[in-house]
């Protein structure tokens, strides 16, 4: 991902750093793959470095490679402290387009907007609000003013106004996500790229049923 992301922004100089020596002495062809495991990860890494003009692999010890660490446990969904999640947070801004970034702010939302209540408790968390805003703020976090939903299995949801929904919607019913998905796979597709807003489930179901509906009427 990190080389697709890299190609993405046309960068042609490349230094990677990995705490596994066996890896790194493999995708430097120092070592051969022998593993039917990893040979189609092999295989995809490879071909991603030959879009390089230049490419150095460097082997560090995992005593010294604790920033790595922190993100292959996020990764593994275990828990983690949030300033270094803040620091991610960042890290996403310097890659999303500044098109993206916009949809995502906070400054400037709809008086109607779902997420205005939790955006501005969280802001100050002694503004007095009813006990039923308080347990629900708890499943939110705010971080660089945008908010995310506390997933249970420990990820962070990027919560959606209702045009960003929308939008979302389109793009995993029709666009790369998938040609025309059913309303269960949507649901299923937003949450895996970790988008959230309260009736995704419902909203997923329903442009799915419409989709459905302007096909057997002949609209589309």
């Amino acid at each position: 991902m990190g080389l697709e992301l890299l190609l993405e922004k046309r960068v042609k100089n490349v230094e990677i750093f990995g705490d596994s020596q066996l890896v790194v002495r493999q995708v430097s062809l120092e070592y051969r793959c022998v593993s039917e495991n990893l040979r189609k990860y092999f295989n995809v890494a490879t071909k991603l470095l030959s879009e390089f003009d230049n490419v150095i692999v460097r082997h560090v010890p995992r005593e010294l490679n604790q920033e790595a660490n922190k993100l292959a446990h996020i990764a593994s969904r275990y828990k983690i402290k949030s300033s270094t999640l803040e620091k991610l947070v960042r890290i996403k801004d310097i890659f999303m387009p500044l098109r993206e970034r916009e949809v995502l702010s906070l400054e400037k939302l709809d008086p109607e907007d779902w997420r205005i209540p939790i955006v501005e408790y969280l802001k100050n968390l002694s503004l007095s609000v009813d006990r039923k805003l308080k347990y629900r703020a708890q499943s939110y976090v705010l971080i660089n003013n945008i908010l995310f939903k506390k997933s249970v299995d420990g990820n962070l949801l990027t919560c959606l106004g209702e045009k960003e929904a929308y939008l979302a919607l389109a793009e995993v019913h029709e666009g790369i996500c998938g040609a025309h998905q059913s309303g269960k796979k949507m649901k299923w597709v937003i949450n895996r790229i970790r988008l959230y807003w309260p009736t995704n489930q419902r909203d997923c179901i329903n442009y799915a049923r419409s989709y459905e509906e302007c096909q057997k009427h002949g609209s589309l």
